[in-house]
């Protein structure tokens, strides 16, 4: 299992939502991943 900050930059590499990435770690139940992969759309509706 990655830790958070590994998964923090595997999302720094997604270029869309449309990624596999963030569909597979969705399943991942751990508040900080959540919160990343939250971050990270965040990002993507900004722009």
């Amino acid at each position: 299992m990655a830790t958070i900050k590994e998964i923090k930059e595997l999302l720094a590499t997604v270029k869309d939502l449309d990624s596999s990435i963030f569909l597979e770690l969705e399943k991942d139940n751990r508040s900080g991943v959540q919160k990343e992969i939250s971050k990270r759309k965040k990002t993507f509706k900004l722009n």
